[in-house]
């Protein structure tokens, strides 16, 4: 019984940051999303959301990929009690021309490759 609120509690906290992320795209997370091993994407007009449930020192998380057609692509983590973390963002199509943009940009691309992650072709 505890064990099946503590899931649920988490299942929410998962929700309502997913959520708050993605108000404007008018999303909800999907069920699969949080199930273990559970890896997938999903795409809008707005744009695509990938999605990996991780666990890392017995700390659970959601990792999500997004990228938002005409913005930049951003990683972030949601824990399991809802806190968010933007752990990385990529640069816009301006700021890549140039030879630290370009550096920068390879940084973002391995570290989203790293994770598991595959950013979508144009």
């Amino acid at each position: 019984m505890v064990r099946e609120r503590i899931e649920e509690e988490r299942l929410n906290a998962y929700r309502h940051a997913f959520h708050e992320l993605f108000r404007e795209w008018r999303i909800a997370l999907p069920e699969q999303a949080t199930t273990s091993d559970a890896a997938g994407e999903v795409t809008t007009e707005q744009g695509t959301i990938q999605y990996r449930l991780r666990e890392d020192w017995g700390d659970e998380y959601l990792e999500l990929y997004t990228s938002e057609r005409g913005r930049n692509d951003r990683l972030y983590r949601i824990h399991c009690d809802g806190r968010v973390e933007l752990i990385a963002a990529g640069l816009d199509g301006r700021a890549r021309r140039t030879a630290r943009g370009r550096d920068e940009a390879h940084r973002f691309d391995e570290l989203v490759n790293d994770r598991g992650f595959h950013p979508p072709r144009p």
